[in-house]
């Protein structure tokens, strides 16, 4: 066990925690934002044949053209009834030119495509439009350049080529990419199930608080932010500040998921029930975190029938419990997921005083181009937070004129 470790340690520590949870095939309109359990790449080449990028005419030679069918039907010069496949399923004769759709497979033969706006039917035989003056227009003279508006096969991507790799959250591009390269479902990682447990006999769910009352700030939230994150939320249970009652809910919880993460408890007075109990029955990996707010976080693993499932203990208080989540539970889950650790940014922000320990606090980019902590930034305030655009890292050592702090994004 690290006693007391920093915040990157824990960090790293936290990550340990999380081993991988086993992945199933999904189909791809239901693969948004899971995470890929597999590198994949194109089966085939992207697009997979020689098609047309405009309307128009495929020719082959310098024109003028005579006018081919793309069937066996005789030749109309229009466009209404081009079939995509028909276009090029025969090859294109030297001096003949054949109407074609965006899209529509390139005939062998063809030297390039004629937009339809520059090509001049007259009586069976195409030219180009302006030609009657011996003028024809820039544009569509370039259209005869050799190759113009053909989208080669394979040149988006050739076959073999990867498409996402493994630990990817997968985005509606993604799964756009994968469609269009025919696949039909993917491998992705099962979403890890969490269960909440918030404590506090003073805490209340609904009303005003009286003096000696807080309102509950973490139910109607820690599910919606770790569903974010990647995992499922499957239970979110009041625990009354009583062991006996605690160590049933955690036995539960373990036996339902694959983290627990719990609220509140994590100080060291005779009051706190969640610190004993997870150095009572588990094997814990930190008991505190040296940062400021934050500071009474610990993270174990507690048993189950089959396994050690991790806990993560935040503090009752709610600052101190969303910056926990983002540097302890967030990396838990992202190693469930395989996922690789959200990069960290270096942000330029005003000088900052030398401090006992390293302060993580809601931060915001000012007008003049510095990174700024918020105002109401105490343990227990949520102002500082709502506000915030990231959480910017003062390092114990401080900043100087003209430093740079970390900044650490927010899980919403």
């Amino acid at each position: 066990m690290t006693e007391t470790p920093s915040w990157q340690e824990a960090m790293m520590i936290a990550a340990s925690l999380g081993a991988p949870v086993p992945a199933h095939p999904v189909p791809l309109a239901e693969a948004i934002g899971a995470t890929a359990a597999e590198e994949l790449r194109t089966r085939i080449p992207l697009p997979h044949y020689d098609s047309a990028a405009m309307d128009g005419y495929a020719v082959s030679g310098p024109g003028p053209w005579r006018l081919d069918p793309v069937g066996s039907a005789e030749p109309t010069g229009g466009l209404d009834s081009e079939p995509h496949r028909t276009s090029g399923t025969r090859p294109l004769p030297q001096g003949c030119a054949r109407a074609v759709l965006t899209g529509g497979l390139i005939p062998e033969g063809t030297s390039s495509v004629l937009r339809q706006e520059f090509a001049d039917d007259r009586g069976g035989w195409l030219h180009l439009a302006g030609d009657r003056t011996d003028d024809p227009p820039a544009a569509a003279r370039g259209d005869l350049t050799p190759g113009r508006h053909i989208r080669t096969a394979g040149c988006e991507a050739p076959a073999g080529t990867v498409m996402v790799t493994e630990g990817t959250v997968l985005s509606p591009a993604h799964i756009a990419y994968l469609s269009i390269a025919g696949f039909d479902e993917v491998l992705v990682r099962s979403r890890p199930r969490v269960t909440v447990l918030t404590t506090g006999d003073e805490v209340i769910s609904r009303g005003m608080p009286q003096p000696g009352q807080v309102r509950d700030a973490f139910t109607p939230v820690l599910p919606t932010v770790l569903g974010s994150l990647g995992a499922r939320p499957v239970q979110v249970h009041r625990v009354g500040d009583d062991r006996g009652e605690l160590d049933r809910a955690l036995d539960a919880a373990v036996d339902a998921s694959d983290l627990v993460v719990t609220t509140g408890g994590t100080g060291r007075s005779g009051a706190d029930l969640v610190r004993r109990a997870l150095t009572d029955r588990g094997t814990v990996a930190f008991s505190e975190v040296a940062m400021r707010p934050g500071h009474p976080t610990m993270a174990a693993r507690l048993p189950s029938a089959e396994r050690a499932v991790p806990v993560v203990a935040l503090p009752g208080n709610p600052l101190a419990a969303m910056v926990a989540l983002r540097v302890v539970v967030q990396p838990v889950i992202e190693a469930m997921l395989d996922r690789a650790p959200r990069p960290v940014s270096r942000v330029p922000t005003e000088p900052v005083q030398p401090s006992r320990v390293d302060r993580l606090l809601p931060g915001l980019l000012a007008e003049d181009g510095l990174w700024r902590t918020t105002e109401a930034t105490g343990a227990n305030m949520l102002r500082g937070l709502a506000a915030a655009q990231g959480l910017l890292v003062l390092p114990r050592e401080g900043i100087s004129d003209g430093g740079e702090a970390v900044l650490l994004d927010l899980p919403w």
